[in-house]
């Protein structure tokens, strides 16, 4: 709970409801003004995000009265409603327009405190997406909100305590109840995808896929090897394709900065994820002499400054096992200060909720979709350059090609010219993205579907089909 005392606000953590209630109880009848956290924390130490245990519930908070409803110079958006009245004609039209039920609704004494309870607990991790998602959807349809009020470790008012800053003092009060829902519920009507974390055993179990349909398709077809990719090496697979994503990953990372007039020796790289992506990203970059200077995975995250020796900890499970002095949580590596930043695990990492935070010059997308759309927008206009992941994590696209190619021709590569064709094809790739962004005068993003849509252009026009 969290306890207004003048300006600041002073926090105490409670083990139970009842202490809860006689604490508030006797807070308010002192005259002041108490908070609840709606989160569950791990410790009693503080309320931090990173102290997070769970949370049962998604949250907006919308200000009311005459001085919120004067548009701000910076964002252009008013920061509320001139009463509740209006807010909550808003807010009925915002949950008809995206489809959200009925929410918890509480009159917080100058606004209101809106609450869609969840059936079951969830993390941190599962929270932040969805809570981006939700913030996005308001700005896109013009429902003012409060922008902290995304931060996972809010406080917000107690129903059944008053709002002392008006005078007289407002009562906290349930305007309607809401009923729970699940969070799979939920997360499909915002339209959040959900994806999932590169593990160190993915590999084999694609592999392991691989072979099953190569298995089923020769029962059917006869023998045919290159009907399908990223087989085992021994059954007809090739030497090379289990790192051919990662090690595309570093390459396009090295072509960013050499294509950006920065030295690709001693340039600090920050990477979430150690899965097979991760993993090998890391493992390149060093070998090409970048400093890979944090990493995280499902465990948490390490830094070292001076760099982490990748090919000592490769081999580990789970980065938990690595010794470090310098810990940080799982997606604290993405506000970690470098050059580079590579997310290699999830998609919607990058949010409203983290992108002012970014410190990287260039974000080259290891995982799929791993920024939302208006996170980028707001990198983009911070000048950080960032390199898609269409683009960026294609090197396992162009491994399994090669693979379908050596099985086609019957002909086995040695490693080493798995790699040299790999490397020379994701760089002449980059460049020409980058030439392309530079003649239009736009972002690599745009960039690269430029080019994909001329390639298919041309091929409709070679057959005289280009309308």
């Amino acid at each position: 709970m969290g306890i207004k005392e003048g300006a600041a606000v002073r926090q105490q953590l409670v083990a139970t409801r009842r202490e809860f209630d006689i604490i508030s109880a006797d807070l308010v009848e002192r005259g002041y003004n108490v908070y609840f956290g709606v989160a569950k924390y791990a410790t009693d130490e503080n309320r931090q995000k990173d102290n997070v245990q769970a949370l049962k519930a998604l949250w907006l908070d919308i200000d009311c009265g005459p001085a919120k409803v004067a548009v701000n110079a910076k964002t252009g958006r008013p920061a509320g409603y001139i009463d509740q009245t209006a807010g909550s004609a808003a807010l009925r039209k915002f949950c008809k327009l995206v489809g959200l039920p009925k929410p918890l609704l509480v009159n917080s004494g100058r606004g209101l405190h809106v609450y869609w309870p969840l059936t079951e607990a969830i993390t941190r991790g599962e929270w932040e997406p969805v809570a981006a998602r939700l913030r996005e959807l308001c700005t896109t349809h013009d429902l003012y909100v409060d922008p902290a009020v995304f931060e996972v470790a809010r406080i917000l008012r107690v129903p059944g305590t008053f709002n002392f800053k008006d005078d007289p003092p407002t009562e906290v009060s349930i305007i309607h109840d809401g009923d729970p829902h699940p969070i799979a519920e939920l997360r499909d009507i915002l339209g959040v995808k959900e994806t999932k974390t590169f593990a160190p055993a993915a590999p084999r179990e694609l592999s392991a896929l691989a072979k099953s349909l190569m298995d089923e398709f020769h029962r059917i077809e006869g023998f045919q090897p290159a009907c399908v990719t990223g087989k085992p090496v021994g059954l007809f697979g090739a030497p090379g394709r289990e790192e051919a994503t990662g090690r595309g990953v570093a390459q396009i990372t090295a072509a960013t900065l050499q294509q950006n007039n920065k030295k690709v020796a001693g340039a600090t790289v920050a990477i979430q994820g150690f899965g097979n992506v991760g993993r090998y990203a890391a493992l390149v970059c060093q070998e090409l002499g970048m400093k890979v200077i944090a990493l995280s995975d499902m465990s948490g995250g390490i830094v070292d400054k001076n760099g982490i020796d990748i090919k000592a900890i490769f081999d580990v499970k789970s980065l938990a096992e690595v010794k470090s002095d310098n810990r940080i949580g799982s997606a604290e590596v993405l506000e970690v200060e470098c050059d580079v930043l590579i997310p290699a695990a999830l998609g919607n990492v990058i949010n409203d909720l983290n992108v002012d935070k970014v410190k990287a010059a260039f974000i080259v997308e290891g995982a799929n979709q791993p920024i939302m759309t208006s996170a980028d927008k707001k990198l983009r206009a911070n000048n950080i350059v960032i390199v898609p992941d269409i683009l960026a994590n294609s090197g396992g696209v162009m491994g399994s090609y090669f693979e379908w190619t050596q099985n086609i021709q019957q002909f086995s590569w040695p490693k080493e010219k798995f790699r040299a064709e790999l490397d020379v094809r994701m760089q002449t790739a980059f460049v020409n993205v980058n030439e392309t962004a530079k003649k239009y005068k736009t972002d690599l993003r745009s960039a690269a579907f430029i080019v994909s849509v001329a390639r298919v252009a041309e091929a409709f026009s070679v057959r005289g089909s280009l309308v």
